[in-house]
């Protein structure tokens, strides 16, 4: 299991410590809410509900964090991940993914150059190609372990939002989504490098934290829209979202491959929620709920979730045969 961002603050809470779905999310809620801490900025609040002066409030927020390199600080935020993960919890100790003989992996990006760092469980282990677009954070940088709450305070280090962090002498990390938003070539690379046959996984499986759809409501209609600056961001936008990632990975698969693809998102019929905007956590609950409710492609993935737990051994002494062009029991 594999998360970028958000998605890796679901990931470590369901399979390293071992919560519930209803656990990580009622979590993550609190966590946001405490993340974003906006005490600090209630005169600016009002000044930006004053029309006179609000285009000149925010653009004087937007030059500030500029400035110091972050909107928010991220005191509060790393106390509440060495709370909630552990301070000392290595991402080499045993967890409840080692129980269930789960892998897990967090992206990174190295703030210096831009190069795709994956945090795991299992410490890089397997069989890979030597042109990977990834490396492996070691797990031990010599001196001391790398702990998940300093891999999720990296992860979670968007860029405007958070500073970056130092990881020891591994470098400075942060948010995997500039590189991968859609983790899920890299865990099926992952998956097949952990496999003695190389085998690619059975079912994969990818959840979206929502997009908005191709033309959302309220776009604006000015001319200055069509000026390079706005259609370089709307490309660079574009080719970053996790709905073109995952059909970039449904587009180079071969003819034949057995591997059963789901995507679960929600499309905005506005544009997406910011990232620190927090009383819209309720609304996008809603409408996941509302767009997983009789979803097939959800019927379907349970079946085959159900038939993986089916396992035939065949008789020695009736083994398969060959013919007529098919094997024959």
């Amino acid at each position: 299991m594999f998360g970028t961002s958000s998605g890796g603050l679901s990931v470590i809470s369901l399979d390293i410590l071992g919560w519930s779905v209803d656990d990580c999310m009622s979590h993550l809620k609190t966590f946001a809410g405490k993340a974003f801490d906006t005490r600090g900025s209630h005169i600016l609040r009002l000044l930006s509900r004053i029309p006179v002066i609000s285009s000149v409030t925010r653009l004087f927020c937007f030059i500030y964090a500029v400035l110091v390199d972050r909107k928010y600080p991220a005191d509060g935020l790393e106390e509440l991940l060495m709370n909630t993960y552990g301070r000392e919890r290595s991402i080499a100790d045993v967890s409840a993914a080692t129980e269930m003989g789960s892998q897990v992996g967090i992206t990174l990006t190295n703030a210096r150059d831009g190069s795709v760092y994956i945090a795991t469980n299992y410490n890089g282990v397997g069989r890979r190609p030597y042109n990977l677009d990834y490396c492996h954070l070691s797990s031990d940088d010599g001196h001391q372990q790398v702990t998940w709450w300093e891999v999720l305070r990296c992860a979670t280090a968007a860029p405007f939002y958070f500073k970056p962090r130092r990881i020891g002498d591994l470098g400075t990390f942060q948010d995997g989504g500039l590189a991968f938003n859609n983790p899920a070539s890299i865990a099926i690379r992952e998956a097949i490098a952990l496999s003695p046959d190389a085998a690619e996984p059975s079912i994969v499986v990818s959840l979206g934290t929502g997009s908005s759809s191709s033309n959302p409501k309220g776009e604006s209609s000015s001319i200055l829209v069509d000026k390079f600056p706005f259609r370089l961001s709307r490309a660079l936008w574009r080719q970053t979202s996790s709905k073109t990632a995952w059909n970039h990975l449904l587009g180079h698969q071969k003819a034949g491959d057995r591997t059963n693809f789901f995507r679960f998102d929600i499309e905005f019929e506005e544009k997406e929620p910011l990232l620190d905007d927090v009383n819209k956590m309720e609304h996008v609950r809603q409408t996941a709920c509302k767009t997983m409710t009789g979803s097939p492609s959800l019927h379907l993935l349970s079946r085959h979730l159900r038939a993986e737990l089916f396992f035939f051994e065949l008789d020695d002494s009736l083994p398969p045969y060959y013919s007529n062009g098919a094997y024959q029991l």
